[in-house]
């Protein structure tokens, strides 16, 4: 297997080179697309490209691609919200386009607040070669605070996929159900799927671990119904640090059919030994 990685970035700074150092061990191809705008039309950080330059100067990232093919919006309409995800589309299939030219035999798209276990990492690329999987799922643990998370989300996120000459990033989901539409692969080759064990395999995802978690809701390509209400759901998730119960008032985020459900909070070791 030569495994490649495709990142795409605009934020999440703050975590994306400790999600590189769980998943590089492991990555044969290391690529990220980025953009210097959001899907908001927003500037992207100063400290994008040196921080970018930086990682890949230190070998954690291998290749680099500005995304520009995109028109911002206000993403305030179900529409303009799947405009950007098109957008999004393509932007995740350009490294996956790179990746193919690069040689690489199976591939995963990565956000830059997503991390995996090193020793499970490698299992899982031993199961998919030994067994000839074509496409993978796993479950997923959203985090508040590196030490601190919400347990097993409803949602899967799709995982490794074999690349062949047509397999492309494909909004549908014909494969897996309760996935990010923009994230999985397609090709009508693929007939061996899996969805791996949780105990064998954990997606651990720093959702709302960030320095700027309005800017990060309001810049995401996601639909929110009640778009103003974002600063109280920034309130919301800082108050749970308090209360250790997180409860979404302004706006629901979308592990629940109910948006007034509670979740209590789990502490954990920072074991990706993230600090900022």
């Amino acid at each position: 297997m030569k495994l490649a990685v495709g990142y795409v970035v605009f934020d999440s700074l703050e975590t994306l080179e400790y999600s590189l150092k769980s998943i590089r061990p492991n990555a044969d191809i290391v690529i990220v697309s980025y953009q210097l705008i959001s899907w908001r039309g927003l500037p992207a950080s100063n400290e994008l490209l040196p921080t970018l330059q930086k990682l890949k100067s230190i070998g954690l990232i291998d290749h680099l691609i500005e995304f520009k093919e995109f028109e911002p919006s206000y993403l305030r309409s179900p529409g303009e919200v799947m405009m950007a995800k098109q957008f999004e589309l393509r932007k995740r299939q350009g490294c996956l386009d790179l990746a193919r030219s690069l040689g690489a035999t199976h591939y995963t798209s990565m956000d830059a607040d997503e991390f995996y276990r090193g020793s499970e990492l490698a299992w899982a690329k031993k199961e998919i070669e030994e067994n000839s999987l074509d496409a993978t799922a796993v479950r997923y643990i959203n985090y508040v605070t590196p030490t601190l998370n919400r347990g097993y989300s409803r949602w899967r996120v799709p995982f490794i996929y074999k690349i062949t000459p047509t397999c492309k990033h494909y909004g549908g989901q014909k494969l897996f159900s309760g996935v990010d539409p923009t994230r999985g692969l397609f090709d009508e080759s693929y007939s061996k799927i899996r969805i791996f064990e949780q105990d064998k395999i954990t997606m651990h995802h720093m959702e709302m671990v960030r320095k700027d978690l309005y800017s990060k809701y309001h810049n995401a390509s996601r639909f929110f119904e009640r778009r103003q209400n974002l600063r109280e759901v920034e309130r919301d998730i800082k108050e749970s640090l308090e209360t250790g119960v997180l409860r979404f008032k302004g706006q629901h985020l979308g592990d629940s059919d109910n948006p007034r459900e509670e979740y209590p909070l789990f502490p954990c070791e920072n074991e990706f030994n993230i600090d900022f």
